[in-house]
């Protein structure tokens, strides 16, 4: 079996080919295993999987990835801390998260080889912190990657530099007491393009850019001949090219105490000016990404003072650098309450915090808080805080706990219609007919009327249970249909409480048995808030399926007190028209409603039949 060229710095494919990253999932449980799959997917990656450690062993040779996640707890298999070796002797590199029953101590973490843990009892990979957690192990392990092709590639330059210099990597020059060169090392000739011979007749003053010129005769006529100086200048090659350096100049005396000339070295120091370069082009390209962030992001020193903000932060609270944070952003005069910064930077550890703020406009804005510590020569000296606004999921978090507080207490109430149903109405005319059978069996001529009053009060209950069972699902609906179920509970419910009802039906496409269910509960919902709430005496309903455009029209219309509507916000207690919008939504329907104070209401749905 071939091993994978992981730690290959030539091979023409390696994990820096995949965009976000491939990973290696290994858990014994299925179900769970494919949850995760779905979450990592979700996130953008790159999933293989394995039910077991000798399959995850087999897809890791074959395959490259970027990081293994694995549970280390597998019944039936080798230890998890042995497979954890197994994996690091193909790849000693390669990051690995686990996935545990139990928290696992640093120590504990270093010894087995793992990079991080997440614990099964709150593993949620769509997350921020466990995203960041499992992108930020790529990226070193990416890096790494880079760092070891770039080492390798440097040890080989500096190979072939050894073979083509003599002593070292620095031009150097001896001069005589003229000022000419005596003697240039390999390297002079390979970088300055001067051959030898033609040294022999060039001065140092001959080869420093003009405008450096004045720097360097400054510099000479301000040490004494014995003296030595040093002065970073710009040499210019044969061809006119610059070479960036430091240019060290020592006199040079015999044993006579005589002066004979200098030695010169120069350091070239474009390669490092280059790197410089290019750092600040990297550092440009990072700040690029961070502005673009719709996410802020923030750099504090120990002191809570901004060093540095992205674009966001900055739209968010403008001039805050050298500020303060819980200023900037708070405008508070301390600390805030549990900073997610300040326990990073003391635990040494990533924090994180959900936070309120009240903005200029006095509403509340809610930010995700994470907070890393900035590390720098293995000391903290900062942190960056991550934030991210959460407003609008927070509200909508409320509106579905709101939802389901509303299904609850609706589920609540028909359970308590059901039983007032059943003991007020159904027990009692049970008891009623029960009553009068026991009176008729104590004296069956003298009481034989009694009889026929259970009999009577039998038939009552009878009908008061399909009353019941009727409220609860219509048997009409499931034997005759839509439209025969609507005439019969405009019939059975409207107009047994005063209401006339004008009914349009045009119903000649087949409906699905889940639609007709979810038309009829709509209209009951919107029948019981005309009753309830409306007060109307007239109402019209029309419900059509035969056009071109494959919808379902529900159209219902009352002449009602009607009420003042704001689509964007819930009016108080009306649960149930939540309902019938949240009804509509799982159909993939619209939904529309007309009505002010005095002017009745008309509620209008569209339902596709197709989906």
């Amino acid at each position: 079996m071939k091993k994978p060229e992981n730690l290959n710095v030539n091979s023409s494919k390696d994990a820096s080919d995949f965009s976000k990253g491939r990973i290696l999932l290994v858990e014994d449980e299925a179900i769970i295993l494919e949850s995760f799959k779905r979450d990592l997917i979700s996130l953008g990656f790159e999933v293989d999987t394995a039910l077991n450690k000798g399959a995850a062993i087999k897809i890791f040779h074959e395959n490259l990835f970027d990081i293994v996640l694995t549970d280390i707890s597998i019944p039936n298999e080798e230890d998890g801390y042995d497979f954890i070796r197994s994996i690091k002797s193909i790849n000693k590199d390669i990051p690995i998260i686990a996935i545990t029953g139990k928290r696992l101590t640093r120590e504990l973490l270093n010894e087995a080889g793992l990079d991080y843990f997440f614990t099964k009892t709150d593993v949620n990979f769509s997350s921020f912190e466990k995203s960041l957690a499992i992108t930020s192990c790529i990226a070193r392990y990416r890096s790494g990657i880079e760092i070891r092709k770039n080492i390798k590639l440097m040890e080989e330059s500096e190979k072939k530099f050894r073979i083509f210099m003599e002593n070292s990597s620095n031009m150097i020059f001896i001069t005589n007491k003229e000022g000419l060169f005596t003697y240039t090392n390999p390297v002079v000739e390979k970088i300055l393009g001067y051959t030898v011979e033609e040294m022999g007749n060039i001065r140092i003053e001959d080869l420093i850019s003009e405008d450096n010129k004045q720097d360097y005769q400054q510099k000479l006529n301000s040490v004494n001949e014995k003296g030595r100086f040093s002065i970073t200048l710009v040499l210019l090659t044969k061809a006119g090219q610059s070479v960036y350096g430091e240019l060290r100049i020592a006199a040079n005396y015999n044993k006579k105490d005589s002066f004979m000339g200098t030695h010169i070295v120069f350091h070239d120091m474009s390669y490092r000016r280059y790197m410089e370069s290019r750092l600040r082009e990297k550092e440009e390209k990072f700040r690029i990404i961070l502005d673009s962030l719709p996410d802020m992001v923030i750099h504090i020193d120990r002191e809570m003072k901004v060093i540095w903000a992205n674009k966001a932060a900055l739209e968010a609270s403008h001039d805050m650098t050298g500020q303060f944070c819980y200023k900037a952003f708070n405008r508070y005069d301390g600390f805030c309450n549990e900073c997610p910064g300040r326990k990073a930077m003391k635990t040494d550890s990533n924090h994180r915090k959900i936070m309120e703020e009240e903005n200029n406009e006095g509403s509340n804005k809610v930010y995700d808080c994470l907070a890393l510590p900035f590390i720098e020569e293995n000391e903290v000296t900062g942190a960056i805080v991550i934030i991210r606004d959460i407003t609008e999921q927070q509200r909508k978090t409320n509106e579905i706990r709101d939802l389901n507080e509303s299904i609850r207490q609706s589920r609540e109430q028909e359970r308590q219609r059901i039983a007032k149903d059943l003991h007020d109405g159904i027990g009692q005319t049970i008891l009623a007919a029960k009553l009068n059978f026991q009176t008729f069996e104590k004296d069956m001529e003298k009481y034989k009327e009694r009889f026929d009053v259970g009999l009577e009060f039998i038939d009552k209950a009878s009908q008061e249970l399909r009353e019941v069972y009727s409220n609860i699902f219509p048997s009409v609906l499931a034997d005759l249909g839509l439209e025969a179920a609507v005439r019969w509970f405009c019939k059975q419910y409207l107009e047994a409480k005063g209401v006339t009802t004008e009914i349009v039906l045009d119903i000649n496409n087949q409906l699905s048995a889940e639609t007709e269910v979810n038309i009829y509960r709509i209209l009951q919902e919107i029948s019981s808030n005309i009753i309830k709430h409306s007060h109307a005496d007239y109402v019209k309903i029309l419900i059509n399926n035969n056009d071109e455009r494959n919808l379902l029209d529900l159209e219902v219309t009352d002449n009602g007190l009607g009420f003042e509507y704001d689509k964007d916000k819930r009016p108080s207690g009306s649960f149930g028209l939540s309902d019938i919008q949240e009804r509509v939504k799982s159909m993939q329907g619209s939904f529309d409603i007309k009505t002010s104070p005095g002017e009745g209401t008309m509620i209008n749905i569209k339902v596709p039949l197709n989906v």
